[in-house]
Formats: C-alpha cells, structure tokens, sequence
C-alpha cells in the first residue's frame, strides 16, 4: 500500500496543535507496517529553519492562479529518526511568513486560498 499524508503542520518542522502531533507520528508508525508513506506540507519560513539542509527534488512547477500564474518547488528530507520522506512545498507567496496561520492572535485574510486547492479557483 502507498499512502501520501498531506498536512498544514508536521511536527517537528511546524505545530499549532494536535494535527502536528498526528501528521508527524502517524507516518512513523504506518512505515513501521510496512506501508509506502510519504508527508508533503507547505514550507513555510518555520518549517524550513527546521529541517536544515534540504534535497530539492523540483525546481520550478506552474501554479495557475486567479489572474495570473505562479510557480513552486518542492524540497525533501526526512522526517526525524525514520526513513519516511517529508516533501516541502515551496510557494514563498503563501508560506515564506511570519506565522503559520497568522500573526499571532490573527489569521491571514487568504488562509482558505493557502491551505486548499482553490489557488485555480476564480474569485
């Protein structure tokens, strides 16, 4: 079996909650099983001081947009003390910030736009 576990946080690279928790144990245990796992998650500016040094497996992919297109790439590394692959999406419009959902206290006005599949979606 091949599973591929997308997630808005990964512990350790970047937790709010308990999703992080989840997103970065579960992988763990699965493999463990046997089972073909892959992480992919935003690379956000937290998330790529974490992992250090990283494999960039993609340098430029189209990413259509509302008015425009834009682009990304996709770094890899593993998650820690395993041998399953962590990929990190690289969109420094949407992921090279601050925060991970906001400034504290707050929320950016395009989280729904940032998290989800509607980059393609006209407004």
């Amino acid at each position: 079996m091949r599973v591929m576990l997308v997630s808005a946080e990964v512990d350790p690279f970047a937790k709010v909650g308990g999703l992080a928790d989840v997103a970065g144990s579960l992988p763990k245990a699965l493999a463990e099983l046997g089972i073909d796992i892959r992480v992919i998650m935003p690379k956000y500016r937290v998330a790529a001081a974490k992992a250090g040094r990283l494999q960039r497996v993609l340098k430029a992919v189209p990413v259509p947009m509302p008015t425009c297109e834009s682009g990304c790439a996709l770094d890899m590394s593993y998650l820690p003390d395993s041998k399953v692959p962590i990929y990190f999406i690289e969109h420094n419009d949407y992921f090279d910030r601050e925060g991970i959902y906001g400034p504290p206290g707050a929320a950016y006005p395009d989280n729904a736009r940032r998290l989800t599949s509607m980059t393609g979606t006209p407004r």
